[in-house]
């Protein structure tokens, strides 16, 4: 067996200042920093033509530390002065929702809409003008990382989830978004329209919330 020196080994097998390989410290993301910058792409975007009717870029609001996210699909007219998501009507049941729950807004949840412009005369946003903002929301969700997802409505439930089923399909059952659990339900505006179908609403809210329990 050949016998090498110290200095041979040093040298020639990777030790050596010379072959050393330098390994580079990991790149941090601060996802505060991130979804400010996200947020101010929003703000420039004219990729559709809703920049053109707008008052605000309603991007989101809340806690960034694993929280319970919950996505509509487009702010009305409230939103579109404020910039904030859900401060009219249905946010207002929005909020008992949460403090029903015992959550609260701002301190664990993070509020958002699949689509970040208010659409005229608050019709439903159109198939282009969802995947012009598909990836704000993509970047919100992978940046923030939430406990669980709540899609509140048809739209913000086949955006997330990549499909075109009913709501009533995907209701009552927990389903997944990149390892992250999504739970479908009706959205505040349909609930304050249909105030019988508030019961299912609490159904699929229980359901979520024993989800976190037995994960936790």
């Amino acid at each position: 067996m050949i016998k090498h020196d110290k200095k041979f080994l040093i040298d020639f097998l990777g030790l050596h200042p010379l072959f050393r390989s330098e390994k580079k410290a990991p790149t941090i993301t601060n996802p505060i920093v991130e979804l400010k910058n996200i947020e101010e792409k929003a703000k420039n975007c004219k990729k559709c033509t809703l920049y053109e009717s707008r008052k605000s870029v309603v991007f989101g609001s809340g806690d960034l530390t694993r929280p319970w996210m919950f996505i509509g699909e487009a702010p009305g007219e409230s939103e579109d002065i404020s910039g904030k998501p859900f401060v009219g009507a249905a946010g207002k049941l929005l909020d008992k929702m949460i403090l029903a729950m015992k959550l609260k807004r701002g301190s664990n949840t993070y509020i958002t809409n699949v689509i970040k412009c208010r659409p005229p005369d608050n019709r439903n946003p159109n198939s282009i003008e969802i995947n012009n903002c598909q990836n704000y929301l993509s970047d919100q969700i992978n940046l923030i990382k939430p406990l669980i997802i709540i899609t509140l409505g048809k739209i913000a439930a086949n955006s997330v989830l990549k499909n075109e089923a009913s709501l009533n399909v995907l209701r009552g059952k927990i389903h997944q978004y990149n390892n992250i659990a999504v739970l479908c339900t009706y959205h505040p505006s349909y609930l304050l329209r249909n105030p019988t179908e508030k019961k299912k609403s609490w159904a699929d809210l229980c359901l979520a919330l024993n989800f976190v329990k037995n994960k936790e």
